[in-house]
C-alpha cells in the first residue's frame, strides 16, 4: 500500500508559495506585488493550520481601543473572534487581541531598515493589553473557552512567558541581513526580550530562531523571553513545514484570557432612563 507522506505534501507547498514570489515579482507596481504574495501565503496557511483557526489580515486592538499597525497577516481563533471588517475591505478588518494566536510580516528583502520598521510594529502589537481585569492570572488555551485560575507559576503573564505573547515572525522572499546585524540591531534599538520577533524567515530556508545555548548543545525556543541566543538555520525545502510547524506549536500550547465581549460592547456613557411603567 503507497503511503501518504504529510511532510513532502506541505514541503511541496513550499516551493508553489516560491514560485508564486517569484512570479508576483514580475509585475511593475510594487503595491500590486506585494499584495499578491501575501494573498499567497494566506491561503496556504489556512488550508493547513488546525480546524477553528482563521488566517486574514488587518489590525489588532484591545479592550482601551489601541490599535496596532497594519499586519500582513493575522491569525486568528475563528470561533471567538470579535472581527470588524470596515466597508466588506478585508485589507481594513480589526481582531480583538484575545483572539489573535500569530501575527506575520510579508517582506521582498528582509534589510536591516525592513527588520527595524517589523521590530518596531511588534513592540506596537505587543503593548496592547489582553483584557483580564475580572480575574487576574487566569488563562485559557486556544480554541477553548473554559478559563482556569491556577496557581501562581502558572499565572498569565505576556511579559515573562513566550507561550502567553501573539507569535510573531517576518517571512521574506531573501533576508538580506546577517544574524550578527540583527542581533546589533536588537541591542541598538534595546528591544526588550518579550517584544522580540520569534521567526525571522526566507523561502530559500535561512532562519533566524531563538535559541538555548546550555552544555554546548543548541535547543530552539518558541520565543526570545526563555532564549540567551540566536541561531541561523538553514532549512532548505523545508522551510514552510517549520513555519506551520512552529504555528501549530503555538495553537497547541499558547494561552490567552477569557474574551469578554461585553466589556467590547458596553456603552461608554450608559443608558439614560426615558420612561418606566409600573407592571
Amino acid at each position: 500500500m503507497k503511503k501518504f507522506d504529510v511532510a513532502k505534501y506541505i514541503s511541496s507547498i513550499g516551493k508553489e508559495l516560491l514560485i508564486q514570489f517569484e512570479r508576483s515579482s514580475l509585475g511593475t507596481h510594487t503595491h500590486a506585488i506585494g499584495e499578491s504574495k501575501e494573498i499567497g501565503v494566506l491561503k496556504k496557511m489556512e488550508m493547513l493550520l488546525p480546524t477553528g483557526v482563521g488566517v486574514g489580515r488587518g489590525f489588532v486592538f484591545d479592550i482601551d481601543g489601541n490599535v496596532s499597525n497594519q499586519c500582513d497577516i493575522v491569525i486568528y481563533e475563528k470561533d471567538y473572534a470579535i472581527k470588524l471588517m470596515i466597508n466588506d475591505d478585508e485589507k481594513n478588518t480589526y481582531f480583538n487581541c484575545e483572539s489573535v494566536i500569530a501575527v506575520g510580516e510579508i517582506k521582498t528583502q528582509a534589510t536591516l531598515h525592513e527588520i527595524k520598521n517589523s521590530i518596531e510594529k511588534i513592540q506596537n502589537l505587543r503593548s496592547l493589553k489582553r483584557e483580564n481585569k475580572l480575574s487576574s492570572g487566569a488563562y485559557r488555551t486556544y480554541l477553548n473557552n473554559f478559563v482556569t485560575q491556577g496557581i501562581e507559576e502558572n499565572t498569565f503573564s505576556p511579559e515573562t512567558k513566550s507561550l502567553d505573547q501573539i507569535y510573531a515572525f517576518i517571512l521574506a522572499e531573501n533576508i538580506a541581513t546577517p544574524i550578527e546585524s540583527v542581533k546589533k540591531v536588537f541591542d541598538e534599538m534595546g528591544v526588550a526580550k518579550n517584544n522580540r520577533p520569534n521567526l525571522i524567515l526566507d523561502i530559500s530556508g535561512k532562519a533566524i530562531i531563538n535559541s538555548v545555548i546550555n552544555d554546548d548543545k543548541v535547543s530552539i525556543s518558541i520565543g526570545a523571553i526563555e532564549a540567551n541566543s540566536l541561531t541561523q538555520l538553514d532549512l532548505g525545502n523545508d522551510y514552510f513545514i517549520y513555519l506551520i510547524n512552529q504555528l501549530t506549536y503555538m495553537i497547541n500550547n499558547g494561552r490567552s484570557v477569557r474574551i469578554n465581549t461585553i466589556s467590547y460592547l458596553s456603552s461608554e456613557n450608559g443608558y439614560k432612563i426615558s420612561k418606566c411603567i409600573p407592571d
